[in-house]
């Protein structure tokens, strides 16, 4: 899930970078802002959430759970790989991150 990170990372310490490298997360809220992001910034997203978020697009109660649980297990990898922190985008959304972070305190959203 974490791979693109983890190679980044990998090859920054291999040319002698040691300084903290934290990821960014950015919870998705709408299927339009993936169309966004592909678009703009060039982001990959699995192919499996992409299905995953499809089936729910025009529900979105349960479009913002499966992304809700996407992101929290992004972030529960990224921790168990030793992160020193994780950066997380709100772009005005900040009800996606505050629960997020909700989620791994082991809290219920």
């Amino acid at each position: 899930m974490n791979s693109i990170f983890e190679n980044f990372l990998n090859l920054v310490r291999k040319v002698g970078i040691q300084v903290p490298v934290i990821p960014g997360i950015m919870p998705i809220t709408s299927f339009s802002q993936i169309d966004r992001f592909r678009s703009m910034a060039g982001c990959e997203f699995p192919s499996s959430l992409i299905q995953d978020l499809q089936e729910v697009e025009h529900r979105p109660e349960e479009f913002y759970r499966r992304s809700l649980n996407f992101s929290v297990k992004q972030c529960r990898e990224l921790l168990a790989m030793g992160v020193p922190g994780i950066h997380l985008y709100t772009l005005n959304q900040s009800h996606a991150s505050y629960d997020i972070v909700r989620e791994l305190k082991g809290e219920s959203a």
